[in-house]
């Protein structure tokens, strides 16, 4: 049985950085959002918060999935490579070097 460790952790680590791509871009919107709280009144400034906010939470959202993606990803990794390793040891217990 051969597992590809380094390849999971690649693979949650491009989950871990789009995540990061996301949160900047969700930071630098909320970030533009707020400066724009004082020049919007009225039904255009309520329309452009209520803009932010419906991002915010779906980015909220997907950042947590990638998160949680990412996480499941590492975790199977792990356990891949337990599985791995307890089986070498068995083989090697059951038909050991002559």
């Amino acid at each position: 049985m051969h597992t590809d460790e380094e390849g999971m952790a690649a693979a949650a680590s491009d989950y871990d950085r789009i995540s990061g791509e996301l949160q900047g871009r969700l930071k630098a919107i909320e970030a533009e959002a707020d400066s724009l709280v004082p020049t919007l009144v009225g039904k255009t400034g309520t329309a452009a918060q209520a803009s932010a906010t419906r991002y915010s939470e779906a980015a909220h959202a997907e950042i947590l999935e990638l998160t949680s993606i990412s996480e499941r990803i590492h975790s199977s990794g792990l356990r891949y490579g337990d599985t791995d390793a307890d089986g070498s040891h068995l083989v090697n217990n059951a038909f050991p070097a002559r």
